[in-house]
C-alpha cells in the first residue's frame, strides 16, 4: 500500500513518518494532518514531512524547530499541537504566523494575509500548490523575493491576500496564471499549472515553467557562467528546446521550448538547459561573428535518447553528473552512451562531464574539455592542442576536498598522468583519474596542487590554498584564483633569451607566494639577507640579497631592463660569479603594468656590470606594477633547495 498522506481524528493523535533513506534518494513528500485535538506530528529528520492546518477554524502560529527539537504549535482549535522533525508547514486561512527553523523547510501558503519567514535555512521555499479557484475565485499569485511579498488575485485581478515574506530563496506558484519574480541570491521558482511568468533575477536561477505556455527570463545574463537554468526533467513527455544567442549584442531571439505537455514556453538569458526523462532535443545556437563570446554554455538530456546540438568553436557542455551509472562519450564519433544504457548523439559540443562512476571520455581533433567528477576517469583528449580537464564540479560533493594533479609525466600521445582527489586528510584518495592528452587543468575550490607538463599549460586553482607549478618547458600561464596560493617555478629561459617565460595572471599581493625550486633550476641565489627594496636608483650590492626587488621602471618592451638593473646595482660593488641573485623589475607605474623575474648568473666576466648573456627570464606577473611594490617583502618569496 502506498500512502504518503495521514488525516488524523478530532482526537489527541499520534501521527509518525519513519523514512529510511540512507542513500539520500527519496524524493517524496509527507503530508500529516492532525485535525482537531492536542496531537503529536513526528518526521524524519532530512525528509520533507509536513504538518498540514488547511482546515483550522482559526489562524495558527508556527514556529518550526532543529533537528530532534520539539515545536509547539497553536493549532486554530485551541489546542496545542507537538511537532519533531517535520520540515514544512501549511497554515490555515486566516493571518497565520509561519516560521521556519535553522534548517531548510518549506511553506505551503494559504488564504489570509500571513506573515512566512523562513529563518536560518539558505534553501528554504514557499508554494501555493494547494490553493484552488473554488475558493474565493483564486486566479493566481504574484510572488515577488525582491520586495519580498506575495499577493493572490482572483478572476477580477483583485487582491484577495498578501503574505509577508521574509528569508524565502525558492518559490512555487500555483495552477494558475502565476507571476514569480527572483532575489539578489540563487533561487529555484517554478510555475506550476498555468501560462506563467517567471524572472530570476540576479544570482544563478533554475525555472520550472511546468505545464502551461510559460515566459521563462533568468534574469542578469553577465560572466563567463551566468548559470541559469531551465529545467523540464519531471515532465511527462520529451522536449525541444531551442536556443538562440547573439553575442555581439548579447540578446537573446525566438528562444522556444516545446515542454512535455506540448506547450510552448519562451526563453531568454538562459545558459543550462536540463530534459526530460525522454528522447530530447536540445539545442544551443550562438551568433558570434566578432568571435568575442566566452560564455559557458550547458546542456543535461537526462534519461533517453537525446540529441544535444552546440555550436562550433563555442564552449557547449554535455553533462552526464547525474546519471545512475557509468558514462562513455566519443565526441570525435559524437555519441555518448548514457548512464541509464541509452546512446544520445552530439553534435557540435566542445565539453564533457562524466558521472560519479567510472567514466570513459574520450576527445576529437578540435580543443575539447572534461568536467572531471567522482569514480576513477579515463579521460583523453586527443589530438587537440589546449584540451582541458576541470575538477571545479566535486566542490562541496561528499568527503571531496582537494585533488593533486601532476600532467609531468605526458610527454607524448601515448603517455599518461594521473589526478587524484583527496580528503581532508590530504592523504586518503578517493579517486585516481587517468589523464591522456590534457594540456590545460582547472582545480576544485579547495587546498590543489597542480603541476603541468612539458607542453604549454594553462593552470588554475580556482579558489582555495594552491599550489601550481608549470614544470619543466613549455610556456605556462598560472592562475592562482581566490585564496593564498603559491606558484612554484623550476624552469627557466636560456641566457639572454627574454622573448617568453611563464605568466602568472592574478598574482595577489597581499597573500601569494612565489617559490624558487633551486635543486629543479640547477642554480641559486647567493646572499645573507632574504630580500630587499631598491627604488629610485639606489644601489645595493647583489652579493648582500638574495631576492631584490627593483623599483625603477623599465620600458614597456623590457630593452633597457640591463641598465635599470646597473643603477640598482653596480654602486653597491660586485664580487663576480658569488653576486648569484633573483631580480623582481617592475616595467611601469600605472595600472595594468607588468613586472618580472630574472635570474643573474653573478659578473662572470668580471667587469663589474650585468649584462643579457648573464641574466634568465623565469616569469611575468600581469598587472603588478611600481605601485605594488612597496607591499612587497621576504614573506612573498621562498627559497627551496630540497
Amino acid at each position: 500500500m502506498n500512502v504518503s498522506e495521514i488525516y488524523g481524528s478530532a482526537y489527541n493523535d499520534t501521527l509518525t513518518v519513519d523514512v529510511s533513506d540512507d542513500d539520500d534518494v527519496f524524493e517524496g513528500m509527507w503530508f500529516l494532518w492532525g485535525g482537531d485535538g492536542a496531537d503529536s506530528l513526528t518526521g524524519t529528520f532530512g525528509e520533507s514531512t509536513m504538518a498540514m492546518y488547511l482546515d483550522s477554524p482559526d489562524s495558527v502560529n508556527i514556529t518550526l524547530a532543529e533537528e530532534n527539537v520539539i515545536a509547539s504549535v497553536n493549532d486554530g482549535w485551541g489546542n496545542t499541537d507537538t511537532l519533531l522533525n517535520i520540515h514544512g508547514v501549511s497554515g490555515s486561512d486566516y493571518n497565520d504566523t509561519l516560521s521556519g527553523s535553522a534548517n531548510n523547510d518549506g511553506f505551503f501558503g494559504t488564504f489570509g494575509n500571513d506573515t512566512i519567514n523562513g529563518s536560518g535555512g539558505d534553501f528554504d521555499w514557499i508554494s501555493y500548490a494547494w490553493l484552488e479557484s473554488s475558493q474565493s475565485y483564486f486566479d493566481g499569485v504574484n510572488i515577488f523575493l525582491d520586495i519580498p511579498i506575495a499577493i493572490g488575485l482572483n478572476i477580477n485581478s483583485e487582491t484577495i491576500f498578501t503574505d509577508t515574506l521574509s528569508g524565502i530563496e525558492n518559490a512555487w506558484g500555483s495552477d494558475y496564471n502565476d507571476i514569480i519574480n527572483g532575489s539578489a541570491g540563487n533561487n529555484w521558482l517554478g510555475g506550476g499549472d498555468g501560462d506563467d511568468q517567471i524572472c530570476g533575477g540576479d544570482g544563478h536561477d533554475r525555472l520550472f515553467g511546468d505545464q502551461g505556455n510559460d515566459f521563462l527570463d533568468g534574469g542578469d545574463f553577465f560572466g563567463v557562467d551566468p548559470g541559469n537554468y531551465v529545467v523540464y526533467k519531471d515532465d511527462p513527455g520529451p522536449v525541444t528546446v531551442l536556443i538562440n544567442y547573439d553575442s555581439n549584442g548579447n540578446y537573446f531571439t525566438d528562444s522556444t521550448a516545446t515542454d512535455g505537455w506540448g506547450d510552448t514556453d519562451t526563453l531568454t538569458n538562459i545558459s543550462h538547459i536540463i530534459g526530460s526523462e525522454f528522447d530530447d532535443n536540445l539545442t544551443i545556437t550562438i551568433t558570434d561573428g566578432q568571435n568575442i563570446s566566452d560564455l559557458d554554455w550547458y546542456m543535461w538530456g537526462m534519461d533517453g535518447e537525446d540529441t544535444l546540438t552546440g555550436t562550433f568553436g563555442e564552449r557547449t557542455m554535455a553533462m552526464y553528473l547525474d546519471d545512475p551509472d557509468s558514462v562513455t562519450v566519443d565526441l570525435a564519433a559524437t555519441t555518448a552512451t548514457d548512464g541509464w544504457g541509452n546512446t544520445d548523439t552530439l553534435n557540435d559540443i566542445q565539453g564533457v562531464s562524466g558521472s560519479n562512476f567510472d567514466d570513459f571520455l574520450y576527445g576529437s581533433t578540435n580543443e575539447d574539455g572534461f568536467f572531471a567528477t567522482f569514480g576513477n576517469d579515463t579521460i583523453d583528449g586527443r589530438e587537440g592542442s589546449k584540451d582541458w580537464v576541470d575538477y571545479s564540479f566535486l566542490d562541496g560533493q561528499g568527503d571531496f576536498f582537494s585533488v593533486d594533479i601532476d600532467l609531468s609525466t605526458i610527454v607524448d600521445t601515448e603517455t599518461t598522468a594521473y589526478a587524484k582527489g583527496l580528503k581532508s586528510d590530504g592523504s586518503t584518495i578517493l579517486f585516481t583519474d587517468t589523464l591522456k592528452n590534457v594540456e590545460d587543468v582547472h582545480g576544485s575550490a579547495q587546498a590543489d596542487k597542480i603541476m603541468g607538463s612539458s607542453a604549454d599549460n594553462w593552470l588554475s586553482g580556482n579558489d582555495g590554498n594552491d599550489i601550481l607549478n608549470g614544470y619543466i618547458g613549455g610556456v605556462d600561464t598560472l592562475e592562482g584564483g581566490a585564496g593564498s596560493d603559491t606558484f612554484e617555478f623550476m624552469d627557466a629561459g636560456a641566457f639572454g633569451d627574454f622573448s617568453s617565460s611563464d605568466i602568472i595572471v592574478d598574482f595577489d599581493d597581499s597573500s601569494d607566494v612565489i617559490r624558487f625550486m633551486e635543486t629543479d633550476l640547477g642554480f641559486s641565489a647567493d646572499g645573507e639577507q632574504k630580500f630587499t627594496l631598491v627604488a629610485n636608483g639606489a644601489s645595493i650590492s647583489p652579493t648582500d640579497c638574495k631576492v631584490v626587488g627593483v623599483m625603477d621602471t623599465a620600458s614597456a618592451d623590457w630593452a633597457d631592463v640591463v641598465s635599470i638593473l646597473n643603477v640598482a646595482s653596480i654602486t653597491g660593488g660586485m664580487t663576480g660569479d658569488n653576486d648569484d641573485t633573483y631580480f623582481f623589475v617592475s616595467n611601469g607605474n600605472t595600472t595594468g603594468s607588468n613586472s618580472r623575474i630574472y635570474y643573474w648568473d653573478g659578473d662572470t666576466d668580471s667587469n663589474d656590470s650585468i649584462d643579457a648573456g648573464e641574466l634568465k627570464l623565469i616569469a611575468e606577473l600581469q598587472d603588478i606594477d611600481s605601485s605594488d611594490f612597496s607591499s612587497f617583502t621576504e614573506a612573498h618569496f621562498d627559497i627551496y633547495s630540497g
